[in-house]
């Protein structure tokens, strides 16, 4: 797997693994999802730590403008490196709290409450507050927060 690949479709991989796994019958392929599923929390980990790194070089607060007069989401835009460093936050979390056969270390839990905390949600625009959202409850039912 390429390392340039989007968090979100290590996301939607990682899930898919999850429900994959689930259901396989055959020990080797059940283990070789399991391998899979452990590269990919361990790449999650290092982006998380590296959004949490560029979170402090970022307005958080910055709202997306309208798309049709404005950058709105340009990869050139101001706006695209807030949106998706909220967005990377939550995705790298999730993705490393579906594969129930790792750890999610004390580090990296440390680094999804920063990423929650340190948002103002009155002055939010990014749809990653919702990966967010989903890491935060994935880690409670998993009895790693409060």
């Amino acid at each position: 797997m390429e390392e340039w690949q989007p968090t979100y479709a290590l996301l939607q991989m990682q899930a898919s693994l999850e429900l994959l796994k689930s259901l396989e019958r055959e020990p080797a392929l059940k283990t070789q999802m399991c391998e899979i599923m452990a590269m990919v929390s361990r790449r999650c980990a290092a982006r998380a730590l590296r959004a949490d790194g560029s979170a402090s070089k970022l307005d958080l607060t910055m709202t997306c403008s309208d798309w049709r007069s404005g950058e709105g989401l340009s990869s050139q835009g101001k706006y695209r490196p807030v949106w998706y460093n909220i967005r990377e936050s939550g995705e790298a979390a999730l993705t490393q709290l579906i594969d129930q056969g790792a750890a999610f270390p004390a580090e990296q839990q440390r680094l999804l409450t920063r990423a929650i905390t340190r948002l103002d949600y009155d002055r939010v625009s990014s749809c990653g507050i919702f990966y967010l959202q989903a890491a935060y409850w994935k880690a409670r039912r998993c009895g790693l927060m409060r």
